[in-house]
């Protein structure tokens, strides 16, 4: 249960990953600040998976703020995330990204750059939809790679959430998942390159950039 690691990414970015273990009960005693959304977790999501995911992130901003010297103020609240009309997350005074797959929880956050991440469990489901999102041009000739495309696109995706990017929009840029660990993606509608981080392991891909 809890943190599996906290640590800078990039200068001025944290990267936080959580393992998603434990009873939502568990985090309410844990983390007796986030007795404040009992209720509205309660009307807004039946299933505990969600209410896990709603929880595990928010006790793990806590985590990362109190990590990072935060105030005691800005502990209390480190569950108040909201999200706009493009349906991104927001954070007082701090850009954030986050994302869930099964029994895993990640959060960036940074108070100078734009971030995004995103993880996903390891599995082949992504062979049987690479066609959705893979261009012609790329190349994706293993799971790894497929996995690395569809992450890296998601967190491009999020990193230009303003612009609600489609699939087609992203082209990866050729790299090898043996000795990279990195890729870059182009954002083809306004001709930027983001510089996409990615560690595979047997449980998850993680990706995540900072722009």
């Amino acid at each position: 249960m809890a943190v599996v690691n906290i640590r800078e990414v990039y200068p001025g970015v944290s990267l936080g990953l959580w393992q998603m273990d434990e009873e939502v009960e568990q985090l309410f005693e844990q983390y007796p600040h986030l007795q404040a959304y009992r209720s509205s977790l309660e009307e807004k999501y039946q299933n505990d998976g969600r209410k896990l995911e709603f929880l595990a992130i928010r006790a793990l901003m806590y985590e990362m703020l109190k990590a990072n010297g935060a105030s005691k103020g800005l502990l209390f609240h480190a569950g108040d995330i909201i999200h706009n009309e493009a349906g991104k997350p927001l954070f007082r005074g701090y850009h954030i990204s986050v994302s869930h797959t099964k029994g895993y929880a990640a959060l960036i956050l940074s108070r100078n750059q734009e971030v995004a991440v995103d993880i996903e469990y390891f599995s082949d489901r992504v062979e049987r939809i690479s066609s959705k999102f893979l261009r012609m041009d790329e190349n994706a000739s293993d799971l790894d790679s497929k996995l690395v495309h569809w992450c890296a696109k998601e967190t491009v995706y999020k990193l230009f959430s303003e612009e609600n990017l489609k699939f087609d929009d992203m082209r990866v840029k050729p790299f090898d998942t043996m000795s990279d660990w990195a890729c870059d993606v182009e954002n083809l509608k306004n001709k930027k390159v983001a510089h996409v981080d990615f560690e595979l392991t047997m449980e998850f891909v993680l990706t995540y950039a900072a722009m």
